[in-house]
């Protein structure tokens, strides 16, 4: 019982983090780009910023289903592992070109999924 309420409490949390990534940051692709210096950083087009933070979130929930908490369904653990794969492999690939309003959607995508999986 004590490890159900454990493992219940980790995945109210970690949809807490999840959902604070979508509401937290700004949606859009900015007229100028955003560096983190920039007095209004806080979008999710930003490279160093968003995207890394939802890399290092779905890392913390891949490492804890790897470690024996059964978080997520077999089948979102492989989608989510595909995707964090994705958008690590040399930051998704966003040093070679610029961030889109697709990007964000897609990540999002996976958010809401991951969700939706913790909350069952």
């Amino acid at each position: 019982m004590e490890k159900e309420l454990f493992l219940e409490a980790i995945k109210q949390d970690l949809v807490l983090k999840l959902t604070q990534l979508k509401t937290d940051y700004k949606n859009g692709v900015p007229d100028k780009i955003i560096r983190s210096t920039s007095p209004d950083n806080n979008w999710k087009v930003r490279v160093g910023g968003w995207f890394q933070t939802v890399a290092l979130r779905f890392d913390n929930i891949l490492d804890r289903q790897d470690n024996g908490e059964s978080l997520l369904s077999e089948e979102i653990h492989d989608e989510l592992f595909a995707y964090w794969v994705k958008l690590t492999a040399d930051q998704g690939g966003f040093k070679q070109r610029d961030i889109t309003q697709k990007d964000i959607d897609e990540t999002e995508t996976m958010i809401d999924k991951v969700i939706a999986e913790l909350k069952k």
